[in-house]
């Protein structure tokens, strides 16, 4: 137990007692600064009726009213912060993309008022979150992270007379998914059928499942990002920052056989910029299982793997990671074991 801790209470919000005296304590911040001030009371009824009315005086006085603001303003002075914040554009668009997750998943969130949101109701959404609607762990960080901004946000405003709800609530441990991909068969009856119904989604297929990038990343490619001399393809806009990946040899075929005699350099590769929805009907008609765009980097790197020729940190380079591998080890583990194993039943 800490010093502090020994000698000081939490009896609720805002409110403490000083163990010595028995002595209560308004405990409360004002834009973003600590105050502690005492109630001259040792009587908890009391403590809570001089508690109302201090906390009344300091929203109509030193905050001006914005500790009575609503989640709904929140977001809106959030929106503004993130446009002047220096920062990638693809990290403020997933912030943006994050606060709509909220919202969803979030019981009358923007009519919230900021200042009685607790630690139980985030904790309470995040659970729900993946519970309920269904989203992964990582998802639920990411949001969870956005929420901690924005309280940061109204700490320095003044919006808030105690700690951030935030505060204590941890992120939940990463549950990758076991990768559920097709058969080879399956897979390139897949390919033929997305082809028959769109010419340029097929392309854009196989080229998520021949360079292992995510569909973001391909969407902004062009020919001049190619250089045929070095054997090289450059995603100038990845989901960290630009990396270059070697040309496979399936990969160098598939865009020497794409590639228009007329290209220029600033022309995209891909025609086209999306094929969830093609996909997911080609799924449904051949009674395979759902696949995303990411499923197809999944397959790329699956495919890698399986060839027992390129190490995971290699292998990591050429999908945009920089951790040396780690998450590839962490993620595809028990796919390398289990291929390993049935390598060694042909020893």
């Amino acid at each position: 137990m800490s010093k502090n801790a020994e000698i000081w209470e939490h009896v609720e919000t805002n409110l403490i007692r000083y163990k010595p005296t028995g002595g209560y304590y308004v405990k409360a911040k004002i834009h973003g600064k600590k105050v502690r001030e005492s109630l001259d009371t040792d009587k908890l009824l009391e403590a809570r009726r001089l508690l109302v009315g201090w906390l009344s005086k300091v929203r109509t006085g030193a905050s001006k009213g914005k500790t009575a603001s609503t989640m709904k303003s929140l977001v809106e002075d959030y929106k503004i912060w993130l446009d002047g914040k220096i920062q990638a554009e693809r990290t403020r668009q997933c912030r943006l993309d994050n606060l709509k997750v909220i919202s969803k998943t979030w019981l009358n969130f923007e009519q919230a008022k900021i200042s009685r949101v607790s630690r139980h109701d985030v904790q309470v959404w995040r659970d729900g979150m993946v519970n309920k609607f269904e989203y992964s762990h990582t998802q639920a960080n990411q949001c969870l992270g956005t929420l901690r901004q924005m309280f940061r946000l109204a700490e320095d405003k003044g919006m808030l007379l105690h700690d951030a709800p935030t505060l204590g609530v941890k992120e939940l441990p990463p549950n990758s998914k076991k990768v559920k991909l097709p058969t080879k068969e399956q897979f390139e009856e897949l390919r033929k059928l997305v082809y028959k119904r769109s010419p340029d989604g097929g392309e854009l297929f196989d080229f998520l499942a021949l360079s292992g990038s995510r569909i973001t990343a391909s969407q902004s490619v062009t020919w001049g990002d190619v250089d045929w001399d070095k054997n090289t393809l450059v995603f100038e806009k990845a989901k960290k920052r630009p990396y270059t990946m070697p040309l496979t040899k399936s990969l160098k075929a598939f865009l020497l056989k794409i590639k228009p005699k007329d290209a220029k350099d600033t022309d995209e590769i891909t025609k086209v910029d999306s094929i969830k929805k093609v996909l997911g009907n080609c799924c449904e008609k051949l009674k395979i299982p759902h696949l995303s765009h990411h499923a197809l980097r999944k397959w790329f790197i699956t495919r890698v793997i399986e060839t027992n020729k390129v190490d995971p940190q290699t292998l990591s380079w050429w999908v945009g990671h920089h951790d040396g591998g780690v998450l590839l080890q962490k993620t595809y583990g028990q796919l390398r074991d289990e291929h390993s194993q049935e390598l060694a039943k042909l020893i």
